[in-house]
């Protein structure tokens, strides 16, 4: 069994990423309200700030891998990504606006999710464990 499960990063990292990223579209803005035509610039810089907002949203997934035993975290670039092993995860802690998986060597990892999102990890999560428990 494998799923996957849209995420962002935890709050400070998330802002910091947005916020260079809407400096990208406020850039092609503003090239394009100072030059007053339709420029190459403007043009490039606002599918610059399309790549990388498309980028940062669909990019960044959390793969539970049943058969690996694993949480996969895909980061912003592709060969980016970080593997918990569910022997190294302790807690799995349910936050107001995501999740904070709590490890046995490293320090603990928050996510942010959407409501659905997070109701779905957990539903699979509890099943998971339900099915590992009962073997």
């Amino acid at each position: 069994m494998q799923r996957s499960f849209y995420y962002q990063p935890d709050l400070y990292s998330s802002i910091i990423f947005w916020s260079w990223t809407f400096v990208i579209l406020f850039v092609s803005g503003t090239g394009w309200l100072e030059i007053t035509t339709i420029q190459w610039f403007t043009i490039a810089t606002f599918i610059l700030f399309l790549l990388v907002a498309a980028m940062g949203i669909w990019r960044r997934r959390l793969t539970l891998d049943a058969n690996n035993t694993s949480l996969t975290l895909r980061q912003f670039w592709p060969k980016h990504q970080r593997i918990i092993k569910f022997s190294d995860l302790q807690h799995v802690v349910v936050l107001t606006h995501g999740i904070r998986f709590e490890l046995t060597r490293l320090p603990h990892v928050t996510i942010l999710m959407t409501k659905k999102q997070k109701q779905q990890l957990i539903a699979a999560l509890s099943e998971l464990q339900a099915t590992t428990t009962s073997r």
